[in-house]
């Protein structure tokens, strides 16, 4: 079984977790909001990839880093938002298909 086999057998799931870190209230003026985030983002992550991160923490603002293994991928996103205040209570709550999420910060 590939790993795309496993994770596509787990699709509720991953989106259960993605709309968990959607719904952390997370702007670049809320430090203690973005470590919130980090930490959940972690430990979601480590649940799905086995892998603990580097923790990278640059002028206040945290960073989770899992180098790619030899031949690997590099996953790149970011853990604050732009969008305002109170958008994520207007934006319905979408994930049909199953394996799209459509929220404010996540859009795959």
């Amino acid at each position: 079984m590939t790993l795309l086999d496993d994770l596509t057998g787990h699709t509720e799931d991953i989106a259960r977790d993605v709309l968990a870190l959607c719904q952390v209230r997370v702007t670049v003026q809320r430090p203690t909001a973005q470590a919130a985030v980090t930490e959940l983002a972690e430990e979601l992550a480590r649940r799905w990839s086995g892998r603990r991160p580097e923790r990278i923490v640059e002028q206040d603002r945290p960073a989770l880093l899992w180098a790619p293994e030899p031949g690997g991928v590099l996953l790149l996103g970011h853990l604050d938002t732009v969008w305002p205040t109170g958008t994520l209570a207007r934006w319905p709550r979408r994930c049909a298909p199953p394996t799209r999420s459509v929220r404010p910060g996540s859009s795959t």
